[in-house]
């Protein structure tokens, strides 16, 4: 009779692991070049940041780095390209209903850190051949 009951037991805590395991959303921390990062830490709060001491460690806690965040938006899709970073961002949805990053398509100077957002695509297409003599692509890193 124990046995039996130490396998239903064991078959609810597998149903319950595998109904919560896709809620879980890691988070993930990746260059983009020029100490510049893109940072997921939650399924809706995507971020690009700059680290702003030239020496970044490597192995310390985020919460130890000196950063701006660049981009404050949840960012949906992004590409590097040359001197710029361009990508998408959604609105802000759930607790945090304000960024100071517009909605659209943005870029980013990797030089200056200047940003450019709430472009449509035809805006961005347009401010990429004016500023960085180069043209929108269409592969974009997407992120989920």
């Amino acid at each position: 009779m124990t046995r039996k009951r130490h396998m239903f037991i064991y078959i609810i805590m597998l149903a319950i692991c595998i109904v919560a395991m896709p809620g879980c959303d890691g988070g993930f921390e990746r260059p983009l070049d020029k100490n510049f990062y893109i940072l997921k830490t939650s399924y809706t709060e995507i971020a690009i940041y700059r680290y702003t001491n030239s020496k970044v460690p490597k192995h310390d806690s985020f919460a130890d780095k000196s950063f701006d965040v660049v981009v404050d938006a949840c960012v949906r899709e992004y590409s590097v390209l040359d001197d710029v970073i361009i990508g998408r961002v959604q609105k802000p949805d759930g607790l945090r209903k304000s960024s100071s990053t517009l909605p659209g398509y943005f870029s980013i100077d990797r030089n200056t850190g200047q940003v450019t957002s709430g472009l449509s695509r035809d805006e961005l297409d347009t401010h990429l051949r004016d500023q960085y003599r180069t043209q929108l692509i269409d592969s974009f890193t997407q992120i989920r």
